[in-house]
């Protein structure tokens, strides 16, 4: 991992987000590259010296975080930015459903991770977990024909924070294992162990009767205590297990577990 960036909007929620990319990049022995979104080139000059001075009060070591502003619509100026940057590692907090939620990083948080292209992890405003010391991540398993992605990017952030992976499937009644699971089981358990990152797989029988697999698996993190669950960003047309709805849930959980969203 070389670079780590930081998605600020200046609420309390950027201050433990700039916090937490800090401890992952100087854990990682990465840069830390600080990045906001302003509405208008006549305040550019403003949100540079708005930025500076959030990173002065905030970091630990200001001088080490470089500052970057674009201008316009955060899903579509932010993904120009980034790519300039070209972080291993997006990191932003959302604040769930509520007040500014809507207009920036809240539940359309899911939406601009799948145009961002890089992958993020997404804090939450009650998160529990300090990312930099996460030791284990729960990275269920699904049919996605873009899986290696997210077998890819779970294992840089794996490998720089020292954590397992646990490979997580719950059944589906009534039917036989999927190849393209099983496909993307075995890739990742071959990738993980090139990259000497510990991991294990789990088989779990369903428990919950819903359209989807977020609340098993959610359930399944916070009772076992792990610090960060892995997904793809979008959903393929053969993907029924995290349809968008669902997929937005266990993103913006209101357990503050923080969610690693892999790109493609």
């Amino acid at each position: 991992m070389q670079r780590v960036a930081v998605l600020i909007d200046f609420t309390d929620g950027s201050v433990m987000a700039i916090k937490q990319a800090e401890q992952l990049a100087a854990k990682a022995k990465a840069e830390l590259h600080a990045v906001h979104i302003t509405t208008a080139n006549d305040k550019l000059e403003a949100a540079n010296s708005q930025l500076r001075g959030f990173v002065a009060a905030h970091a630990a070591a200001p001088h080490e975080v470089r500052t970057h502003v674009g201008v316009g619509n955060v899903q579509q100026s932010a993904p120009a930015l980034m790519k300039k940057i070209s972080p291993d590692v997006i990191v932003v907090c959302t604040h769930g459903i509520k007040g500014i939620a809507q207009q920036l990083f809240g539940a359309k948080i899911l939406k601009i991770a799948q145009v961002m292209h890089y992958p993020m992890i997404i804090l939450h405003e009650n998160n529990r977990v300090n990312i930099a010391e996460v030791d284990s991540i729960l990275f269920p398993l699904g049919p996605h024909p873009e899986f290696a992605a997210k077998i890819r990017q779970t294992g840089v952030v794996a490998q720089a924070l020292g954590a397992s992976v646990v490979l997580y499937e719950i059944e589906t009644p009534g039917s036989e294992t999927d190849p393209s699971i099983e496909k993307n089981k075995n890739a990742a358990i071959q990738h993980f162990s090139e990259l000497r990152v510990n991991s294990k797989y789990v088989f779990d029988e369903m428990k919950f009767v819903s359209a989807g697999y977020s609340r098993q698996t959610l359930a399944y993190a916070t009772e076992n205590h792990f610090g960060m669950i892995s997904v793809m960003a979008s959903v393929s047309a053969n993907q029924i297990r995290f349809a968008a709805g669902d997929k937005e849930n266990l993103v913006i959980n209101e357990e503050g577990v923080p969610v690693l969203v892999c790109a493609e």
